[in-house]
Formats: C-alpha cells, structure tokens, sequence
C-alpha cells in the first residue's frame, strides 16, 4: 500500500475495503492505517521506507525524501522558494547526455553572496547521487542488506522507534552561538544523516568505493571522517596543541563532542571551546566537499586555520 503504482492486490483491497479517505472506513483499514503510516507521513512505518533512485520519474525532487537528510523542500526552504521548478520529478532538473546524468538547476533570481555556501553545499550532496537511465525508482523497506520487508525487522524497529541520540546533546549543541548552517550541519551528523560515502551507498544512490575522501584507506563513515581519519586527527591534534592540553580523542563522534564539553570547569569556557568543535567538524567536511569537486589538496593545516577564523569571527 506503500507503494504509488496501482498494483493488483492493491486494486483488490481498496474495492473491498475502500481508500481508507472516505467518511466510513471499515475498522480493518483504520487499523491498518494505524501501523503502516499518519496522514502527515511521519510516523515509524514511513520513517523506514527509503527511495531508491533510478531514473528518477517517479521521485519528487523537493517533497520526497530520497537522501539521507529528509526531504529537501525542508531543508532548504530558501532553495525551494527560489526554484522555477516545484512539484517536479528528479528527472525534470536535468539531461541526460553521453558522458550521463548531468543536474541542471534553475533559479529565479542571482544567489547573494552570502547564499552561495548554502547552495554549494546542496550542490554538493545532489552531485553524488547517480541516475541510472532506464531503471525504475522503487520504494524499499530500510532493512540492509535484502532491503525486503519482513514482521521480525519491522517489530526490531518499532521496539526501537524514538530512541536514538539523547535530547541532553542537541540541548547543549542548540545553545552554541555559531552559524546556523553549522549547527544544522552538526546535527545532521549526531544523526548520521550527511552525505558520507557509506550513508550514499546504503541508500542506492551512489556507486563505486566507500573508501574516505581524504586518506583513501578506510570506509567514510560518519565518525571516520570527522574524528578518526589520520587526516582530520591531524586537525584535532593541532587544535589540542594550540588549547594546550593533552588528551586521547574518542573515535566515535559523539563521544568526541562531550570531551570538549568538559575542558574548562567553567560553563561558559565550555561552551567556547564546544562551539570551536562545531566550527572544526564543519571546515572538515567543507573541505571534504572541495576535494571532491574542486580537486584541492587534502590540507589539514588549511581546515583548523579556517576553523579558528570562522569560531573567532
């Protein structure tokens, strides 16, 4: 029922038991409704379908949620409003040529300067993904790696739904004074919901190696590239030597995160030193993303300096 084709078995139970829209369901589909998903779309039975893109036809571009990040109309919302294309398919913002899937966005009006990160950065992660002509977009059950629907995945994750990353966390990061596009950005991350290299290939929107952008030997994970990669440990020990401690960091990226919650024995020193992590984390991966597009140079002096001059300004 998940599903938008008009399938038989569909067919079959909406012309005995009805849409479930009119006045008068019958109490078998208003119980059904009630374990597969709310009118909103947000409860755990919707939060665990995923897109796998194909052509991309099928898949609206803003309103569905086909990346690791949700749905991109609410995310970018200036992005969205600025767009000459709105309830469109994937396929609709761009061509196709010889050399493949090219994006080719339009707006309504010149970017400002001071708008321009934002777009990088949803440029940056679209670019990722990879259409692939011809193949129809299907909607799967998010259960690695059959990504095939059974009752046993389905209890695991209701047993499990609503229970991830502590409020106490996004609370102290939500009180930081950095840029919002930052703070946005960290969050996503708590959540393991950036782009990395691995959150692409579990989706089916990517192809090729998982290897890290930046030392090209492990898996880019989440936490790999922000904390335990050998280059951005580069970044982390500059920055314990500049604050003149001494410590072991953590390899997983939360874990990091509460080290620097406890630095100073004073609140305010602590939350300083939090908001100079959040400044780091994000120059890490913007500098990730340049690599990538811009082939620059992996430069792990380059990413603290820029860190230090984003926290200090």
């Amino acid at each position: 029922m998940e599903t938008p084709e008009k399938g038989l078995w569909r067919e079959v139970l909406e012309s005995k038991y009805g849409s479930g829209r009119q006045k008068k369901p019958s109490t078998w589909w208003k119980d059904l409704t009630k374990v597969r998903m709310s009118d909103q779309g947000d409860n755990w039975f919707n939060s665990n379908m995923i897109w796998k893109v194909g052509a991309g036809e099928k898949v609206k571009f803003w309103e569905d949620d086909w990346l690791e990040n949700g749905q991109l109309k609410g995310r970018y919302e200036r992005l969205y409003n600025n767009s000459e294309l709105k309830d469109k398919s994937i396929s609709s913002f761009g061509t196709w040529s010889t050399e493949g899937w090219k994006w080719n966005l339009s707006w309504r009006r010149e970017w400002f300067v001071w708008e321009k990160t934002m777009v990088e950065e949803f440029m940056s992660i679209i670019s990722q993904v990879l259409l692939h002509q011809g193949i129809e977009d299907k909607r799967l059950w998010n259960d690695p790696p059959s990504y095939s629907f059974s009752v046993k995945s389905a209890y695991d994750k209701l047993a499990n739904h609503g229970y991830g990353v502590g409020l106490a966390v996004f609370e102290r990061l939500w009180d930081l004074k950095v840029m919002p596009s930052a703070l946005f950005y960290v969050w996503r991350a708590f959540s393991n919901r950036i782009a990395t290299k691995q959150n692409l290939w579990r989706r089916g929107v990517a192809r090729g190696d998982t290897l890290c952008v930046l030392c090209g030997r492990e898996e880019e994970t989440t936490s790999h590239i922000l904390v335990s990669c050998k280059e951005s440990n580069k970044v982390w020990n500059m920055c314990s030597r500049w604050m003149g401690i001494s410590s072991v960091n953590h390899n997983e990226l939360i874990c990091h995160f509460e080290q620097f919650s406890c630095i100073c024995l004073n609140q305010e020193g602590n939350r300083l030193w939090k908001s100079l992590w959040v400044s780091i984390v994000w120059c890490i991966w913007k500098h990730r993303n340049r690599v990538i597009f811009n082939q620059a140079k992996v430069d792990a002096e380059e990413i603290f300096t820029m860190a230090q001059v984003q926290w200090c300004g």
